[in-house]
C-alpha cells in the first residue's frame, strides 16, 4: 500500500516531503495556485489556512460540479443530513460530510467540510461546536449561490448524526 501511495503521489506531483498544509495552501490559496488537478479550486468553496495567532482553525469547503447540481436536486428547500466524523487523518481534524437523499432514499454527498480543532482542545471529536457549524455551513451555502429562478439555496431542515 505505501508504494502504490508514494507512486500515485508521484504522478500526481504532489510532494512527500513537505507538510500536507503546505501542499494544501499550493493548491487552495487565492493567489500563484498550484494544484495538481484544476478540479480541486473549481471544487473549492471556501479556504482558510491555520495561521498561528491569525487564524483559529484550518477551514476548507469542497463541492464539486456535480455535487452542487445534486444539492440543488435534493437538498434546496429539503432534508440534509450531516455526518460528523474525526479520526479521518492524522491531524486533528474534523470532517463533516452533508448528504442529501435521492428519489430512491440513498445519501448522496453534496458537500465535504475540513477543519482542525482548536489547540486547547482535549480531545478532537470534542471540538464540534455549534458556533463554529453555523458559520461554515452559512459559507456553504452562500457558496451555492443562486438558482435560475434567483432563489438562494435553502436548507429545510438538518438532521445530525449526533442532535438533530
Amino acid at each position: 500500500m505505501s508504494s502504490l501511495y508514494h507512486t500515485i503521489s508521484a504522478e500526481r506531483g504532489i510532494p512527500q516531503q513537505t507538510a500536507a498544509e503546505e501542499n494544501l495552501d499550493k493548491w487552495f490559496r487565492s493567489e500563484c495556485v498550484q494544484p495538481p488537478s484544476p478540479l480541486l479550486p473549481e471544487s473549492c468553496m471556501h479556504y482558510q489556512a491555520h495561521k498561528k495567532s491569525k487564524t483559529e482553525w484550518f477551514e476548507i469547503i469542497l463541492s464539486t460540479m456535480e455535487m452542487r447540481t445534486a444539492a440543488w436536486k435534493y437538498a434546496h428547500q429539503k432534508q440534509v443530513l450531516m455526518d460528523l466524523t474525526f479520526g479521518v487523518c492524522s491531524a486533528r481534524a474534523l470532517l463533516v460530510i452533508l448528504m442529501a437523499l435521492d428519489k430512491t432514499g440513498k445519501g448522496i454527498p453534496i458537500c465535504f467540510i475540513l477543519f482542525t480543532a482548536w489547540e486547547s482542545a482535549q480531545a478532537t471529536h470534542a471540538d464540534y461546536n455549534s458556533a463554529l457549524l453555523t458559520w461554515l455551513l452559512g459559507l456553504f451555502k452562500h457558496g451555492m449561490g443562486q438558482n435560475d429562478l434567483g432563489e438562494p439555496f435553502e436548507i429545510q431542515i438538518g438532521n445530525m448524526d449526533d442532535d438533530p
